[in-house]
């Protein structure tokens, strides 16, 4: 067993990806650095304020070409000392394929994937999907190795440890749903515009709205104007308490993202809408268990949806979604990549 991680993150920093993927790297690079592990992220260049959060954390950068083939952007990682001298090298990125992983993969480099659709070859050691999806056994059969390791499920979904710091005993909801705070972010890969459409929904059927935006947006002048005069409405912008603002809710409106188990982590029951292909199974697999509802992104069904809720259904969500996920997938994790 390995007592140190070198680990080298390769993470897809393009802004159509959003910030989920690469908050989700960060959630496992801060467990790593907090156990003395080294760590190194590269991507193509960052936003000045994002690289500089990341290299706050303890973690060096290293900026790569944009742009360029798989066999050059690896050529380009293993030129990097640090890179090379990794033990762990870990992949979160849609655009890098067999090509990259055969450069980086060598026996004592080991190479882990994150996914979250099983419809991609991969050449990994350790695969990690957190989707809650039924037949995980045969989920990747055929698309990896016979010799990688599969991690499947939302026991290693990657929760920050704010949100588990965040954790207390729910108080039940309000029995007026007018007097519910709700919690209202689609995730860093929607443009606004999406939660212009929730906002809408809220219009007439709660007083209490806490807005959190994870990132810049066109739209965001107009958010804040569609919150003006409407007293206990507020925006946040990428806040430093987002964990304890969601804590506080008592129902929350969300992507189907990295989110999702946040929200479980803390058993906060949700109204769920899908904004890509890959929150597919996570959308619908936890309505099946009850652990949120699944809605259209349309205002009169969202309104309708709020509308049918009740305080004991809230409760009863809520439960549903912790069973599903614990919030310990950090450790998990780690443990897997230090024992192999």
């Amino acid at each position: 067993m390995n007592s140190s991680l070198r680990l080298a993150f390769r993470v897809d920093g393009s802004p159509e990806i959003g910030a989920g993927h690469l908050m989700r790297c960060l959630t496992l690079a801060r467990g790593a650095l907090a156990r003395g592990d080294q760590v190194l992220f590269a991507s193509k260049p960052l936003p000045d304020e994002l690289r500089a959060k990341i290299v706050a954390q303890g973690i060096r950068f290293l900026d790569l070409p944009p742009e360029v083939s798989e066999d050059d952007d690896a050529v380009a990682c293993l030129a990097d000392r640090g890179f090379a001298q990794a033990n762990w090298v870990v992949l979160d990125h849609y655009g890098l394929g067999t090509t990259w992983q055969e450069r980086v993969r060598v026996p004592r480099r080991r190479l882990c994937v994150f996914e979250d659709m099983p419809n991609r070859v991969h050449h990994a050691d350790l695969l990690l999907d957190p989707t809650y999806a039924p037949q995980d056994a045969d989920r990747y059969r055929g698309l990896v190795p016979e010799t990688c390791q599969l991690l499947l499920g939302p026991a290693y979904a990657l929760v920050r440890p704010e949100v588990l710091e965040a954790r207390t005993e729910r108080r039940p909801p309000p029995t007026a749903s007018a007097e519910w705070r709700i919690f209202v972010c689609l995730g860093g890969g929607e443009t606004g515009r999406e939660t212009l459409r929730v906002l809408q929904a809220l219009d007439t059927v709660s007083t209490n709205v806490t807005v959190v935006m994870a990132q810049p947006s066109v739209h965001q002048t107009e958010i804040g104007q569609s919150l003006r005069g409407k007293r206990g409405w507020v925006l946040h912008l990428a806040p430093d308490h987002f964990a304890a603002l969601m804590a506080g809710s008592d129902l929350a409106i969300t992507g189907s993202g990295s989110i999702t188990w946040e929200k479980c982590a803390l058993g906060l029951p949700s109204l769920a809408v899908c904004l890509a292909d890959n929150q597919r199974d996570i959308f619908t697999g936890l309505e099946a268990a009850g652990a949120h509802l699944a809605c259209p992104l349309d205002p009169p069904r969202l309104r309708a949806a709020m509308e049918g809720l009740t305080a004991d259904k809230l409760v009863g969500m809520g439960q549903a979604a912790h069973a599903i996920c614990n919030g310990r997938g950090v450790a998990a994790v780690l443990e897997h990549l230090r024992s192999n």
